[in-house]
């Protein structure tokens, strides 16, 4: 096991790689066989995922990046993010793959969970891995409903210490309220955010987007909740299932709705 595999990689996963063992056999050779006839036991389990292109396609952007920075066994992501637009074709073999994904952990489970998503996303969530800027082109912010937010946090019952993400910065009493610009400004440890932006959303690339949402989700304590109203989930690729889908991602539950609410998508942090 190694061959162009890296070899940091290769030793997390075995304890060594290929070349530790050729040259074992070469300069003791006694150490080589005593290490042959030990039982498998990797120290680790890891798992390669080749990116599937579902059709030739031509890219924008690579989302993949900002995906699998959030999953709890990626070590390394191999994917081309040079000049844009990028021609893909359909994955046919290795050699027409869209990117790969090492991925490494302690507990198996991990590594079959972080596997399955990628897998799922690949066949109902593609454009969040390789966007072709089509998922979001036909949005735009005009005659929209304002999101009435003191209301929204009425009727799902907000208390505690409470995060307002939106545009533009008026303030609440009660609420910290900040923009993509201040969002640095927020301390990370809320029992609710509210994720309110729209117009900042309005000609982000997929990766953008996701880099800020999930920086926002980030705000959120463990047990506390974030909740996504339409206005703003209508500027995401996939609409209400891409609400949903990155809260999964970020391995939030996702809370059935109750009476009284009026579309929005909640989802707790359960801190695994």
């Amino acid at each position: 096991m190694g061959c162009t595999q890296p070899d940091e990689y290769m030793d997390l996963i075995y304890g060594q790689h290929e070349t530790d063992s050729t040259l074992d056999s070469l300069l003791d050779p006694q150490k080589f066989m005593r290490e042959a006839a030990k039982p498998y036991r990797p120290l680790r389990k890891g798992a390669l995922k080749f990116i599937m292109v579902p059709k030739d396609m031509e890219a924008e952007d690579t989302p993949l990046w900002q995906i699998a920075k959030q999953l709890r066994s990626t070590y390394k992501i191999s994917a081309d993010t040079g000049s844009v637009p990028k021609q893909y074709v359909k994955t046919r073999d290795l050699e027409s793959a869209g990117g790969s994904i090492y991925l490494v952990h302690d507990d198996e489970s991990v590594v079959n969970s972080d596997l399955e998503l990628l897998e799922s996303m690949e066949q109902r969530y593609f454009q969040l891995l390789l966007n072709d800027g089509m998922s979001r082109k036909w949005f735009t912010d005009e005659n929209e409903t304002e999101t009435d937010f003191a209301d929204l946090m009425k009727r799902n019952g907000c208390c505690g210490s409470i995060l307002l993400a939106k545009d533009t910065d008026e303030r609440m009493e009660g609420v910290q309220t900040v923009t993509p610009d201040t969002l640095s400004d927020a301390h990370g440890s809320f029992d609710y955010v509210i994720i309110g932006y729209r117009n900042s959303l309005v000609g982000l690339s997929e990766s953008k987007l996701l880099e800020l949402v999930f920086a926002t989700m980030d705000q959120v304590r463990e047990g506390g909740s974030v909740i996504i109203p339409p206005e703003t989930y209508k500027h995401f690729s996939y609409g209400r299932e891409g609400a949903e889908e990155l809260l999964y991602i970020k391995r939030f539950a996702i809370e059935a709705p109750k009476q009284g609410m009026k579309g929005e998508v909640v989802g707790t942090n359960i801190g695994r």
